[in-house]
Order: C-alpha cells, then sequence, then structure tokens
C-alpha cells in the first residue's frame, strides 16, 4: 500500500510526521509532503504522478487560505483519478474551512477530527465521509514537558517569586500587534499589583513579519518590563509553559491547549483582529476552549488588566474534566491509520 500525506502548516506537518512514522512500522510505504509553514511547491505534472502513486491520501486543512492552496489541488487531483483521500482537521472547528468547496466536501471519503463533540456539525459538511474523531496526536504530547518549570525559568534567569507572563504570537501581524499593544497597556496599569516584570513572547516559526524585522514587535512595550524575543530556533513556544505563572494567547492557537494540558492559567485576548482572523479560517468568532471554560476569554485591555488578578482554581479544575492526561500515547496515529488502510486497500495491490 501507498499513502501520500500533504499538509502545510505547521500542525498537520507536526502530526503526520508522527503518523508517517507509525504507518512505516506497519510496513505501509508513505510520500509526505510537509510544508512546516510554507506552501508546498510541486507542478500540476508533479501533483498528477503524486496521486496517481498513491492507493489513499491524507490533506491537511491548512489556513489561511493562501497556504492550503497545493492540499485543494492534490484533493481534485485525487477526485478525478478516483483515489480516495480524507482530510485531517488538525485543530477546534478546522473541518469548517471555508475555501474547501463544496464537490470536493462532498466527495471526501473520511475525515479525521479532534473529538467526538465535533461529528454531528462535520457531517453536516462532509455528508458522506465516514467521520473519526482520531484526535490530534501532538496532543497527547502536551502532558509531558520536556523541561521543568525550575529549569525554564532558571534558563531565563527569573527570579524567586517573580510572576512570568508566556506571550504566544501567531503568524497574523495585526492580531499579533493588537494583543501585545493592548497586554502592554494592561500591564503598566497593574504592574505593582501583580509582580509582573519579565514577559517571554514565543514567536510563531510561520512569522513571517518577525522574521522580515526581528524588532518588529519590541517597540510596542514598555522599557518597564523585561521582554524576551524567543523564536523556535531558541526554545519552541512550547518548551516555556512549564516556566510561565500565565499563559496569554490568541482564539485558534495551541499553546492555550498545551498550557491547560499542564493546568497553567490561560487567558485568551479576543481583540476584533484576533476574531476576525478566527472568523475567516472557521466562519465562527468563538474559540471552543473559551467556551468550555477552560481558557478566559478577554475582550478589552480592562478585562486583560483585570484578570491577572483572578483566582484560577476552577478554571485549573475545568482543564482537569476537559483535558485528563491520556491512558496512552500512540492512540490517535494508531485510529488514522487503520482508518488509511480500510480506504486505501485495493487500489494498486
Amino acid at each position: 500500500m501507498h499513502v501520500t500525506l500533504a499538509g502545510n502548516i505547521m500542525a498537520p506537518s507536526v502530526a503526520f510526521a508522527m503518523l508517517n512514522r507509525h504507518l512505516a512500522a506497519r510496513g505501509i510505504q508513505t510520500i509526505s509532503l510537509l510544508g512546516c509553514g510554507k506552501e508546498i511547491d510541486l507542478s500540476s505534472n508533479a501533483v498528477r504522478d503524486l496521486v496517481y502513486l498513491a492507493d489513499v491520501i491524507l490533506i491537511g486543512m491548512s489556513g489561511p487560505e493562501k497556504l492550503a492552496q497545493t492540499e485543494l489541488e492534490i484533493a481534485e487531483k485525487a477526485l478525478k483519478q478516483d483515489v480516495p483521500f480524507g482530510f485531517y482537521a488538525d485543530t477546534y472547528d478546522a473541518f469548517r474551512r471555508p475555501w474547501i468547496p463544496e464537490f470536493l466536501r462532498k466527495r471526501t471519503s473520511f475525515l479525521f477530527t479532534v473529538g467526538e463533540e465535533e461529528k454531528v456539525e462535520a457531517q453536516k459538511l462532509f455528508p458522506d465521509a465516514e467521520i473519526v474523531a482520531s484526535g490530534n496526536p501532538t496532543w497527547e504530547y502536551f502532558f509531558s514537558p520536556r523541561f521543568s518549570k525550575y529549569e525554564v525559568r532558571s534558563l531565563f534567569k527569573i527570579q524567586t517569586g517573580e510572576k512570568v507572563i508566556l506571550c504566544s504570537l501567531g503568524t497574523a501581524l495585526e492580531p499579533n500587534l493588537a494583543m501585545l499593544k493592548n497586554l502592554n497597556g494592561a500591564l503598566a496599569a497593574g504592574k505593582n499589583n501583580y509582580s509582573l516584570r519579565t514577559i517571554i513572547i514565543g514567536i510563531h516559526p510561520g512569522d513571517q513579519n518577525y522574521r522580515n524585522d526581528p524588532r518588529i514587535y519590541a517597540k510596542i512595550l514598555s522599557p518597564i518590563f523585561r521582554a524576551l524575543f524567543v523564536p523556535k530556533d531558541k526554545m519552541p513556544t512550547m518548551d516555556i509553559i512549564p516556566g510561565a505563572d500565565y499563559v496569554v494567547d490568541t482564539p485558534g492557537s495551541s499553546i492555550g491547549i498545551n498550557a491547560a494540558c499542564l493546568r497553567v492559567p490561560v487567558i485568551c485576548y479576543c481583540s476584533k483582529e484576533a476574531l476576525d482572523s478566527l472568523e475567516e479560517s472557521t466562519t465562527k468568532r468563538s474559540w471552543r476552549p473559551c467556551e468550555s471554560g477552560v481558557i478566559l476569554p478577554v475582550y478589552s485591555p480592562d478585562e486583560l488588566s483585570l484578570a491577572f488578578g483572578q483566582d484560577f482554581t476552577a478554571m485549573i479544575e475545568r482543564q482537569k474534566e476537559i483535558y485528563p492526561a491520556p491512558q496512552e500515547k500512540g492512540r490517535a496515529v494508531k485510529i488514522m491509520a487503520e482508518t488509511i488502510q480500510k480506504y486505501g486497500s485495493g487500489k494498486n495491490g
């Protein structure tokens, strides 16, 4: 059996790399096209040949739309060549991507979602697909951080008793600027109350604006804070989480989910720019972790300023309920592999 895995953005790329190893252990041949945040650059003929060789194809649901074009082309070629194909929705409401045309949704063989609660709504958009609540393979490892709280705080020279905020940025410039501007104002107003002196800003690996100008965000923050900008090549944002007292995130990001799995208080700054970006990619202006109570949504600088003084006990209990530690790792890729094998048997032998 030959399987093709194709995903542009980081989330499906990481998950597909894990799935690739699991499929290889089963003796299944794979071709993995992983953009890791960049558009996969293939000619039309290369896409055609790639699809022809495959018995089944699994495709990511990347966003924004400009990073989904090769994925869509692969799906269209698979449809024309009668090769079974499915999609992988790596996070909440990703199955709602508005740029996936109806004719592809109607001919999709299978769709992986992050949870059972999404199956009913997903079935409405993919009426003839088998909806499989596989979960996200990477989320299983959110409970096992690489570094301890002590190690992270030592690395960044955090003083005993000092409160630290980890601010996780996304790829879009406007939501990033809005969050940092309002976070700066909120912290400046409440600095004496919260013992907050250090802000660690986790740079998204797909943030091209930061790559072009590493000073683009630094000019926003007040010099009264020690601001540490940390790109992935220095330390991935997920590895910093254990050392943080609070995580400030944006709707649609997995960092807040990761922090919830580690029982760290998470504040989601729902600026207009961030909600516009979320709606553009999911057709919704609400983020499921905020709805379920594992993350605190705030909508204004005043709410953000007050958030750091709240009691997060109820939130932590809710995090334990919604994100219990998995009994075993590898469950998601196992479910995905079994589904792929079912649809891939028979085309080329």
